[in-house]
């Protein structure tokens, strides 16, 4: 399996064995993830945009887990749509969970999302 800078795009194959943090293993079917590459994320306030899109297609699901403080955030067509509170200036905070339904198990990573808020035209 290859390894990938954090600002690398593309995707990579191989093999993979799945380890809970009881150290539990299961053994996942060959499976190809796209990785994305990490992007700063600024917005006017009071607008929304979709984030964190699935690149995979049907057995992919997205779950904001908790987040945002100033602003709400909801998952639509595969990805998750943000939109800041009004007149909100600063940064707020969105913890998602991705969940692949295609192995014989599920498989589930969680991430943070970090947004920039910046003031809307008047």
């Amino acid at each position: 399996m290859g390894t990938a800078e954090a600002s690398a795009t593309g995707s990579d194959q191989g093999s993979l064995l799945l380890r809970d943090d009881e150290g539990q293993a299961v053994t996942a079917e060959e499976l190809v993830v796209k990785v994305l590459s990490n992007d700063a994320v600024n917005l006017a306030d009071g607008t929304g945009m979709p984030l964190a899109q699935a690149q995979e297609d049907g057995d992919v699901q997205i779950t904001v887990e908790s987040g945002p403080g100033s602003g709400t955030a909801k998952v639509e067509d595969g990805a998750i749509l943000y939109t800041s509170n009004p007149d909100y200036e600063g940064q707020d905070v969105i913890h998602y969970r991705v969940t692949f339904k295609g192995a014989k198990e599920p498989m589930t990573a969680s991430a943070e999302l970090r947004i920039s808020v910046r003031p809307g035209e008047k």
